[in-house]
């Protein structure tokens, strides 16, 4: 993929540039959904889920994305009269 930081610019090809990262360096998390280890490289680069400095914040991450999937869960489930 060919571009300039400015392309980062466009959400579309932001999108695509964390894509491409996380496929070459943890692909089995981005297969998986393992968002702890996805916020983790994020935050610390390629190894960055092996970095104890970044396990507070993929903490907090994950937090933050379970309970935005269980709101928008009991969103969807409760139209559906199941909890």
């Amino acid at each position: 993929m060919g571009g300039s930081w400015s392309d980062c610019d466009d959400l579309e090809k932001a999108k695509l540039v964390v894509e491409g990262f996380m496929k070459r360096y943890v692909p089995k998390a981005w297969a998986e959904g393992d968002v702890q280890t996805l916020a983790r490289v994020h935050k610390g680069g390629p190894r960055g889920h092996k970095k104890d400095e970044t396990l507070a914040y993929g903490r907090r991450v994950e937090a933050i994305a379970y309970e935005h999937n269980k709101q928008t869960a009991s969103v969807l489930w409760g139209k559906a009269g199941v909890r």
